[in-house]
Order: structure tokens, then sequence, then C-alpha cells
């Protein structure tokens, strides 16, 4: 029987030159021609020139991919697709990319200049780390600001390891998925991002990546996420029921290989707060009667405290109310058919 092709194996990967770069920069691109440029730029003018660049196009109709592709610079490399996705795109251009360190980038966001040698440091203090990732800033508008819940990194070394899982668990995310570089071998060991996920699969890597071992951070600001950039995933029409699929996943971790694990409590917070937040987001919506299933559920991973937060929500704005007319209303119909 033949071995499983695991997402990036070598035979995979493209030629590239005899002697691999230290650094593969992944960025995956879908319809976003006004963005690339920038990002592909940030990449190219780092002060450590020891990369590749691999840009995917998934499938772009915008002319995005016309735009990179008309770069010149012998360390960048088109891959061209059929849309697949972002986990698709990321997945191919790593197991197209031949560096044993591979850095990611989203073409809507960018690099300061000392990214890449920020991330040198942190590999050089910290080698024995999975992960290492500096902190972004938040842009929009020509302007910026320190990622969200700066204050809860609390203080402590610039340079240093942290516990992501219990990050997660406090709601914090200390980096994003341009803001962050890994091995190569340990992200063969996680499997790469899961390509049923449209929205959480690079939180759910990071996860599977925290879970192998320690994550070196930086909190200079290297990195920059765009919030206001076009086709934004946050933006997305079904962002609700993406949402729902990546909770399910997790959910189903939570019940199954998470759930023996030291980092279980942890993990757990961090679902459980998903729950409670999405439960809100039913609360809200036009039929809130959908946030009585799903609380049933989900009903066995909700902690106390998250519990109390969607009742106190519940009352606050008045659902509580509806809710029940919607529901007697129901069972009154059931009642006479």
């Amino acid at each position: 029987m033949s071995a499983p092709v695991r997402p990036f194996d070598v035979a995979q990967r493209g030629a590239g030159s005899p002697v691999s770069p230290r650094y593969s920069v992944v960025i995956p691109l879908y319809n976003k021609r006004a963005h690339v440029e920038r990002a592909v730029a940030s990449v190219l003018g780092q002060d450590v020139g020891d990369l590749e660049l691999v840009i995917v196009d998934d499938g772009s109709t915008d002319g995005g991919g016309e735009v990179a592709a008309a770069i010149r610079d012998p360390r960048l490399r088109l891959v061209r697709q059929a849309n697949q996705g972002v986990s698709a795109a990321r997945n191919r251009g790593i197991a197209e990319s031949t560096a044993p360190c591979i850095a990611l980038l989203d073409a809507d966001d960018e690099w300061a200049p000392g990214f890449l040698r920020e991330i040198e440091a942190l590999r050089s203090e910290f080698p024995e780390a999975i992960i290492h990732a500096t902190a972004y800033r938040l842009a929009a508008g020509g302007h910026s600001r320190p990622m969200s819940n700066w204050k809860a990194m609390g203080d402590g070394p610039e340079r240093r390891l942290i516990d992501y899982l219990d990050c997660l668990g406090r709601d914090v995310f200390p980096f994003s998925a341009s803001s962050v570089c890994i091995g190569r071998a340990a992200l063969e060991r996680a499997g790469g991002f899961d390509t049923g996920l449209a929205v959480g699969d690079d939180v759910l890597l990071w996860i599977r990546l925290a879970l192998q071992g320690p994550v070196a951070w930086s909190r200079a600001e290297f990195s920059f996420y765009h919030r206001d950039a076009e086709n934004r995933a946050l933006e997305h029409p079904q962002r609700l029921d993406h949402e729902l699929t990546f909770l399910a996943r997790l959910a189903a971790h939570c019940r199954s290989d998470w759930r023996d694990s030291a980092a279980a409590p942890a993990l757990r917070r961090f679902v459980s707060a998903k729950i409670a937040g999405i439960a809100i987001r039913l609360l809200r919506s036009d039929d809130p009667t959908l946030a009585r299933p799903f609380l049933q559920r989900h009903r066995d991973l909700l902690l106390h405290r998250h519990a109390l937060r969607v009742w106190s929500r519940l009352l606050r704005h008045g659902l509580a109310g509806r809710l029940a007319g919607r529901s007697s209303t129901g069972a009154h119909r059931e009642g006479c058919n």
C-alpha cells in the first residue's frame, strides 16, 4: 500500500533554486487588485534578502493576477489555480515553496521593513518555538492603531514565549495570519490549513501548532492588518454561517482529541466564549428562536459565566418575550395540525 500524500510533500514543491532560501513567503490572492502591489513591495523590500515569494492567484477575476505577474523580481513566482478558497491557496503556496521557514501575508496586508529581521531575532532567541510571530497594527483610512486587546498581553520582555492557548481563552489574538512565521516540519505535522473552513482556518491551525510546542512573540508591531481593504472575509454575507461551521469544528475537537490535553481548560474557555457570542448574534437576528436549539446543542461546552452573559444580553435587549412569543406561536400551530 502506498503512503498517503501529505499536504506539503517535497514532490509537490516547485523546482526552485539548488540552494533553498531561508524564508518562503506565501501570499494567497483573490480579487485584491487594488492592494496586492503594496503587499508584494513590503515583502521584496525586507532587509533580509534571502527569501522567495510565492503568490497563489486563486482564480481572481479583477486582474489582480496580472498585476502580480507584471512585477519583475527573480524572487517572485506566480502560481495560478481555479478558485478554491484561501486555505487551499495557502496550502498550494506552501507546497510550491522551498524554504524551511514559511511566512504568510494576505494580499491586502503589508509588512513594515523590519518584519523578517524581527522574526530572525525571535528565531535566534527562541529556536525551540513552533511559531514565531509579531504584534500587528489595525489600519484603516490612512491611520493605524495597536492590535486588539493590546493591554491584555501584560508587561514583559519585548520578545518572549507566550501561551497562545491561554491567550485565546482570554479572547486575545496576539498575532494575525500576516504576522507569523512557521517551520515547514511543524506545518506538515499539523496538516496545513483546513480547506473545509471559510473563516477560522488560521486560528485552528495556530491551535494545532501551539499544541506541539511554545510560541515566540514580539510586541514590536511590524505587520499591518488593513481592515478597510476590499473583499475582507469579515464582510462576507455568509459570515455567520461560516462561523457556525468553524464552531462546529472546534466543538468536535473539544469533545474528542482535545478533551484530555493539558490545554483543555483554555480551549474550553475559548470555545465557550465563541458559543456565547454566536448565540447573542442569533438572538439579535430576524428569527431569535434559532438561538434555542443552538444553545441546546452546545450546552455541554458552555461555561456558566458565558451562559450568564447570554441570558443577561437576552433580557437587556428585551428579546425574552419575543423569543417566548415565537416559540408559543409555533407550539400553538403544531397543536392545531
